[in-house]
């Protein structure tokens, strides 16, 4: 499984499409959490590849930070730090941390090319099963979200975060979406189908992804990229409607996991959480 699926960075001859993590769910549907970060370095001379090295950071099986109101108290965490990148995930059920930065200077030869790419991904699986009504339906499922992306110094560099979501039910009745986020705010993914009663089998995957890089121009160099979503990604809400688009009110839900959804948000003002730090090499980021 490829952590990247459209961020990636590519100098004169040569390009870099992401780090390859492996994160592979149970066979058994039931509730999991996984979480996986690494970064890699490229460097080229006259468009051939001459080096690459990567670095990964994989679950530690951190608790749930106390100040997410409403966390499980079960959580995955993975970081990683090379140079002055740096990758970090926190995944719990309902509540994504994560972070990605991809930053280098330096003296390049004539000739010589190279990059940066980072990034780190969680996954949380439940069963979802849904009482207060009878027949089939759709779901809505919303994320508040709080980060934001910076780029600078190489006209390639990329930086955002990706979610997807993945459901099914009895019968095999299947359900999809995706997200492609840069900035703070609300975001749904609609029409998720799901019988009363029976188990929903959700799946979340979400990525943040930082690259940038230089060119074969040779003379002094300096680039980052970061995709800051470290503080807030939780899913606050889930709304059900009917065959013909009308909101169901009233709905119970219970989950494999024994988590309560929709969690709720981090309340205004309180100070950030921050569950997998970001090493102080990246601190040239903000510069």
């Amino acid at each position: 499984m490829n952590i990247h699926r459209k961020a990636s960075f590519a100098t004169k001859g040569i390009a870099m499409a992401g780090i390859a993590i492996g994160l592979a769910l149970p066979a058994v549907a039931d509730a999991s959490l996984l979480a996986a970060a690494g970064v890699c370095t490229l460097t080229g001379s006259d468009g051939q590849i001459v080096g690459n090295t990567c670095v990964r950071g994989d679950d530690p099986g951190q608790g749930a930070p106390a100040s997410i109101p409403g966390g499980s108290g079960r959580g995955s965490g993975a970081g990683v730090a090379f140079g002055g990148s740096a990758a970090g995930v926190y995944q719990d059920y309902g509540v994504f941390h994560g972070y990605a930065a991809a930053a280098g200077h330096g003296l390049a030869a004539v000739g010589e090319s190279g990059g940066v790419n980072a990034s780190a991904r969680g996954i949380m699986r439940d069963l979802l099963t849904l009482g207060g009504g009878s027949g089939f339906g759709h779901l809505t499922l919303e994320w508040t979200i709080s980060g934001t992306t910076a780029l600078g110094g190489y006209r390639g560099a990329s930086a955002n975060m990706q979610m997807d979501v993945q459901t099914a039910t009895t019968g095999n009745r299947q359900g999809s979406g995706n997200l492609f986020i840069q900035n703070a705010g609300v975001y749904s993914i609609a029409n998720l189908p799901f019988f009363f009663g029976q188990p929903i089998d959700l799946t979340v995957s979400s990525d943040v992804v930082a690259s940038s890089g230089y060119d074969e121009g040779g003379g002094p160099y300096a680039f980052y990229a970061a995709a800051h979503f470290e503080n807030t990604s939780i899913l606050t809400g889930v709304f059900a409607y009917d065959t013909s688009g009308r909101l169901i009110d009233g709905i119970t839900m219970t989950s494999a996991s024994g988590t309560r959804y929709p969690v709720a948000a981090e309340v205004p003002g309180d100070p950030p959480t921050q569950a997998v730090p970001e090493p102080a090499s990246s601190a040239l980021l903000v510069a």
